[in-house]
């Protein structure tokens, strides 16, 4: 670059990264105690309790539920809590903004007050919406920096796997020694894996869900979120959505094409869209789904639904 009066060349500055710039802020914010850590710090100190605990996969199972899924929760409430001191940062503002305005249109709960859950949101705005131009998101960031408020390796290597993970298209297989088998659409990888709503669902069926991969020495995947049961169309409809968006089962890049396409679409809204607009029914453990991301016609509550729209 040139500077326009005196035509030398200006010295190259190198970007910060937004990672760089937040860490260096919170450290200094930390210095001189203008940050309010408090939430921080217990949760660290209640982490830490449960570590000293609950050491044992035994003691963890004691304590009722899935050690793995109690593994991957705590994180989880830990990168929220992480999250609200970033969202005093200055540069954080915007993020913040649009934080509020996606949390007032999807009104997260449960249906009928809303079919966007809780858990969907969370793991949404966590680990998939990004804060800045760098595609970082506030489980990531953690996962980078959370060394500064004396998380160890281990936890943070679990918020990393919480970062990177993202929803997928199953089909369910059936029961296989206690435990739900699912086969993805399209890379035709097949899990183990266990949810926390206590959903069994039907042979056949396609579920949207966020499968995480087994933390520790667990084997088995971890079901972060109220599954999505897509109704209809069928699997050759979803596939067919896939190749519309250049993925193709066996094409080179192909696993990276869908990572993207499924954590974070063509557009911000495109996931939360068909939930919204797609609902079509719940229980207690499982949400209904009919619908296509790219076909406002075959959304029930879209306002271009076509009730004659063939869903097979």
């Amino acid at each position: 670059m040139t500077d326009n009066k005196t035509g030398m060349r200006k010295p190259f500055k190198p970007q910060v990264s937004l990672v760089a710039k937040i860490k260096a802020q919170l450290i200094a914010a930390k210095a001189r105690k203008n940050l309010s850590f408090e939430m921080l710090a217990q949760i660290k100190s209640e982490v830490e309790e449960q570590a000293a605990g609950l050491s044992t996969r035994e003691a963890l199972v004691g304590g009722g539920g899935d050690p793995a899924f109690a593994l991957y929760a705590s994180v989880l409430e830990t990168v929220s809590l992480f999250a609200k001191v970033l969202l005093q940062l200055p540069d954080l503002r915007t993020f913040s903004k649009r934080l509020e305005k996606l949390d007032s249109d999807y009104v997260p709960g449960y249906p009928p007050m809303s079919p966007v859950t809780e858990s969907h949101f969370a793991m949404w705005t966590h680990c998939d919406l990004r804060v800045g131009e760098g595609g970082e998101t506030m489980a990531g960031i953690f996962a980078e920096i959370g060394d500064v408020f004396g998380f160890g390796a281990d936890y943070l290597a679990l918020a990393k796997a919480l970062a990177n993970s993202r929803m997928g298209i199953y089909e369910l297989l059936g029961l296989k020694r206690g435990r739900t088998c699912l086969r993805e659409l399209v890379t035709g990888k097949e899990i183990s894996f266990i949810g926390g709503s206590g959903y069994v669902g039907s042979k056949g069926e396609l579920w949207f869900v966020r499968a995480v991969p087994p933390p520790l020495s667990f084997h088995y995947w971890i079901g972060m979120g109220t599954p999505y049961v897509l109704r209809a169309p069928g699997r050759f409809e979803w596939l067919a959505l896939f190749e519309r968006n250049g993925i193709r089962s066996g094409e080179l890049g192909m696993e990276q094409r869908l990572w993207q396409f499924l954590k974070f679409g063509p557009r911000l809204r495109y996931w939360s869209e068909l939930i919204l607009e797609g609902y079509c029914g719940h229980n207690s453990g499982a949400v209904f789904l009919q619908g296509l991301p790219d076909v406002p016609e075959s959304r029930l509550h879209s306002d271009h639904f076509n009730p004659h729209y063939a869903l097979a």
